[in-house]
């Protein structure tokens, strides 16, 4: 059987097969990466519990033999006898328990050494100053010295020292010499893999313990993790300098990928670092890797499987639905698909024969319809036959309207310049009324302003009246006053008369009693003098009244003569008043009387323009009516010419309709 690779049936089984590898491919490699990370964290912590597992181990046997250093320092304190058969006993006693321990000694001040090894000292050897008593002494304390090769054994060792004091002075230095042996059995014994292996630096990044032995110590050198060409172990002294603990990804001195897990030994300083292959961590994501494969070669299958029967399925009904179209392509309506489904299928076949249905009811309607149309089409033939005589009639009328409505256009021309040249008069006499119009307001806004003058011209005399009148009344109180003058000026006068008298009995008097008497005729001579002089103003005060007398006198006739001439000044201003009042009510009379001519031009100017208005649109109404009428007379003929081409478009339906009939007869229902 050959796959077409464009059938539905091989795209709709690949879409699905590809939907599913993909859906599966993502779950796989999200599910590795998490397994991946587990495995991962389970190794790191692995790693690291081995690691800091070795480390303690090696740290509590190193802090054992310092403790075991310092209970022997505080026994030899305690016991204060450096006798050296007792020293040597006891260095004797202490060894024989202790396999890794090459020899106890004691250095003291005095120069003298003590060995459990029975080892005797040159001549002239000064123990005070050997390297290891002297860093003893310097530190004051419990010291841990760096491993180094012993030139006997070839071995590592690594001293112990501690100070010897009394009455907290130093007085010597007790040590021991220690195999590296126990930590080599030690670090070879922790393995995660098969070929882990763990290697131990000192506090100055030298290595004590390494499976290469190139990097081991030897009598004359050490090799530092620094001066190791390899990134991963500079990495590793250089992290370890802030972080007792840790783990570093890198190239070994083989060139292998591998994780170094390290830990800091706390009592020495020592840096313990375990090497684990990369593969180590592989082989168990190897083991997921296959069982991911052969559970996605397995799915993939079953998912083949399961998506070529849904397909199969859904394209059964399809292959029905091709073989009905082929019939519907073929004009064959009579028959409906019988596919029974409840799903999306069933619903698309019910909606196939419902379409059918619905077609077959449209071929019917169509068919009763062109029937129809040719029926219909044979009347409007004859319809129209009717029609274009009657167009023909209708535009012979209109011709003779159309030459009628040109002949009524000339008259209104004719009539219309008649009423122009009667609106120009019209003009005329409307001009000449504004005009006067405007000359009688003016007179009577001059008249207005006459009046309003004679009146502020009457107020003004009538002001200046009553001020004469205040004035009179005036020149009458001050004519009272000056008799009242005339009255004090009489009092005066006689008292200069009295006092005349009585200056001039006086003197008579001084004269009378002599030289006692001068002092009153001086008085009496002054008081003439006073009389004389009052006499002189009195005479003078009087003319000065008399005078002035005569001025108000004079006063009073001119301010009577005033009076009268005011009085009949006004009156001659009432009666002016009265005319101007008379003028502006006949100019007021005259104005309502122009307006009211002024209204009626206005009315016949506006009626002059509604009649040519009228006249114009009449001649407008003519004009276009006779250009209707012979558009329409043109039209009529494009009706009739119009019509004849609609009977031949009916004559061609009625083809069309035969030859669409012929072809609907074709489908069958």
């Amino acid at each position: 059987m050959k796959i077409k690779l464009n059938s539905l049936k091989f795209k709709g089984t690949a879409i699905i097969i590809i939907v599913y590898f993909i859906c599966l491919l993502l779950s796989s490699v999200i599910s590795f990466n998490i397994c991946e990370k587990i495995l991962y964290d389970q190794f790191n912590q692995k790693a690291s519990i081995s690691c800091s597992n070795v480390s303690n181990n090696i740290n509590n046997w190193i802090e054992g033999q310092g403790k075991a250093i310092e209970q022997m320092a505080e026994d030899i304190q305690f016991y204060n006898n450096f006798d050296a058969t007792n020293m040597k006993d006891y260095l004797h006693m202490k060894q024989q328990s202790q396999k890794y321990v090459i020899a106890y000694y004691v250095g003291l001040s005095d120069k003298r050494y003590f060995g459990s090894d029975n080892w005797i000292p040159p001549q002239g050897y000064d123990v005070t100053k050997q390297k290891w008593y002297s860093q003893a002494v310097n530190e004051n304390k419990l010291v841990y010295t760096k491993p180094y090769i012993d030139e006997a054994t070839k071995k590592s060792i690594i001293s112990i020292l501690m100070p010897i004091k009394i009455d907290g002075k130093i007085v010597g230095v007790i040590g021991e010499d220690l195999y590296l042996d126990y930590l080599m059995n030690i670090t070879q014994k922790y393995k995660i893999g098969e070929n882990d292996y763990v290697f131990l630096v000192d506090a100055d990044n030298d290595f004590i313990i390494h499976k290469n032995k190139n990097f081991l110590p030897s009598s004359n050198k050490n090799v530092n993790m620094g001066s190791v060409k390899n990134y991963t172990y500079t990495s590793i002294a250089n992290k370890s300098k802030n972080e007792s603990k840790g783990l570093i990804k890198g190239k070994d001195y083989d060139s292998q990928n591998k994780y170094f897990v390290y830990d800091k030994i706390s009592s020495t300083g020592w840096l313990l670092v375990l090497s684990i292959p990369e593969i180590e961590i592989i082989k168990p994501l190897s083991k997921l890797i296959l069982g991911f494969i052969s559970s996605f070669i397995i799915s993939i299958i079953i998912s083949s499987l399961i998506s070529i029967y849904i397909i199969n399925r859904i394209l059964k009904a399809i292959f029905r639905f091709k073989e009905q179209t082929k019939l519907l392509a073929d004009g064959d309506y009579r028959e409906t698909l019988d596919i029974k489904a409840k799903d999306e299928i069933g619903d698309l076949v019910g909606s196939f024969n419902t379409m059918i249905t619905k077609q077959q009811k449209f071929i019917k309607n169509v068919k009763q319809m062109i029937y129809n149309l040719q029926t219909e089409n044979d009347e409007s033939d004859k319809s129209i036959c009717e029609v274009t005589e009657t167009s023909k009639i209708v535009t012979d009328s209109m011709e003779e309207i159309s030459n009628g409505s040109v002949e009524q256009a000339k008259n209104m021309t004719i009539t219309l310049e008649k009423v122009n040249s009667l609106g120009k008069s019209i003009n005329n006499i409307d001009s000449n009324v504004r005009s006067m119009v405007n000359e009688t307001n003016k007179s009577k806004d001059k008249n207005e302003l006459g009046l309003t003058a004679a009146r502020e011209l009457k107020a003004k005399f009538e002001e200046n009246n009553n001020s004469i009148r205040v004035m009179s009344e005036k020149v009458k109180d001050l004519t009272e006053k000056f008799k009242y003058l005339e009255d004090i000026n009489q009092v005066i006068e006689s008292i200069s008369k009295e006092t005349n008298l009585l200056s001039l009995n006086a003197s008579i008097e001084a004269v009378k009693v002599g030289d006692a008497g001068k002092g009153f005729g001086v008085v009496a001579d002054e008081i003439r003098k006073l009389s004389n002089d009052s006499s002189d103003s009195s005479k003078k005060i009087k003319s000065a009244i008399n005078e002035i007398d005569d001025i108000i006198n004079l006063v009073k006739v001119q301010m009577a003569n005033t009076t009268a001439i005011s009085e009949s000044t006004n009156v001659k201003l009432k009666s002016t008043i009265n005319n101007f009042e008379d003028v502006i009510s006949c100019s007021n009379n005259l104005i309502r009387q122009i307006n009211l001519l002024n209204d009626e031009t206005d009315n016949m100017r506006k009626s002059k323009i509604e009649v040519i208005e009228n006249m114009e649109n009449v001649s407008n109404i003519s004009e276009q009516q006779s250009a209707a009428s012979e558009e329409v007379s043109a039209s009529m003929q494009e009706q009739f010419a119009s019509m004849e081409k609609i009977s031949n478009n009916i004559r061609k339906i009625n083809n069309m309709s035969k030859k669409l009939l012929e072809t609907i007869q074709l489908f069958k229902t």
